[in-house]
């Protein structure tokens, strides 16, 4: 299914039962000659606003969320199994690809612990001076 304002570029390759949703864009290959398609593989949901470029390919069923950038330079870090597996320019099968939140700050960068919410519940805010 393909939402409103969602384009596909020419060259761009999309799956079976695939869901675009608005706003989406998908990059197409026009030149240099032998780079890569962007591949969408069967039943993979693709979220509003998402730009998907550079030859990446979304394994089947996987799912970005809302307003996603994904080139092939951009880290997928799998940590389903015992040590962290990191891709570029694949998304797994199955798995899902948020956008950073950002109270989560840039890497490398460091977030202040009033800006961090807490795993506990989503309404606290980590307060040093509380003592919990």
């Amino acid at each position: 299914m393909v939402d409103t304002w969602a384009t596909v570029g020419s060259g761009a390759q999309i799956g079976a039962d695939v869901h675009l949703a608005g706003g989406v864009g998908i990059g197409g290959v026009l030149e240099p000659a032998g780079a890569q398609p962007v591949i969408v593989e069967d039943g993979a949901f693709i979220g509003s606003r998402s730009i998907v470029v550079e030859g990446v390919r979304i394994g089947t069923g996987a799912v970005l969320a809302p307003n996603v950038t994904l080139t092939a330079s951009v880290p997928i870090i799998d940590v389903t199994g015992s040590a962290p597996v990191e891709y570029r320019g694949y998304v797994p099968p199955r798995s899902v690809r948020r956008a950073r939140h950002p109270a989560e700050g840039v890497p490398g960068r460091h977030v202040s612990p009033r800006m961090r919410s807490d795993h506990r519940s989503p309404d606290r805010v980590d307060r040093p001076e509380d003592g919990r």
